[in-house]
C-alpha cells in the first residue's frame, strides 16, 4: 500500500484529472471545455475508470503509449550471405552499389 501511495502522490496529472472531472460536474460542460478543452466524452471515461477501481485515484494515472509489439526487420538468411560476399569481395561498396548487384 506504501508503494502505491509513493506512485500516485508523485503524480500529477491523475490530480489534475480528478481536479477537471469534479470541475465539470460543479460548472458544467462548456466551461470544462473553456478552462481545460477536455470534452464530455472523456471526464466520462475518467469517471468509468474511477468507478470500475472502487474510486482509487492511481487509475486515472495515463497508461503507456508505446506499442505492446514491435515489429523486427525480418531479412531473408540468403540475401545477407550475399551481402556479406559481396563486401568481402569489393570492400568499398556502398548501399547504392549493393542495389545494383
Amino acid at each position: 500500500m506504501l508503494s502505491s501511495l509513493k506512485r500516485f502522490s508523485s503524480d500529477e496529472v491523475a490530480l489534475e484529472r480528478l481536479r477537471i472531472i469534479n470541475f465539470y460536474f460543479k460548472h458544467g460542460e462548456l466551461a470544462t471545455y473553456e478552462a481545460f478543452k477536455v470534452n464530455r466524452k472523456l471526464v466520462y471515461v475518467w469517471k468509468k475508470r474511477l468507478k470500475a477501481n472502487q474510486g482509487k485515484l492511481s487509475s486515472l494515472i495515463p497508461f503507456s503509449t508505446a506499442p505492446k509489439r514491435v515489429r523486427k526487420m525480418e531479412t531473408h538468411p540468403l540475401v545477407v550471405e550475399h551481402i556479406s560476399y559481396l563486401r568481402e569481395q569489393h570492400f568499398r561498396l556502398g548501399r547504392k552499389r549493393l542495389n545494383h548487384y
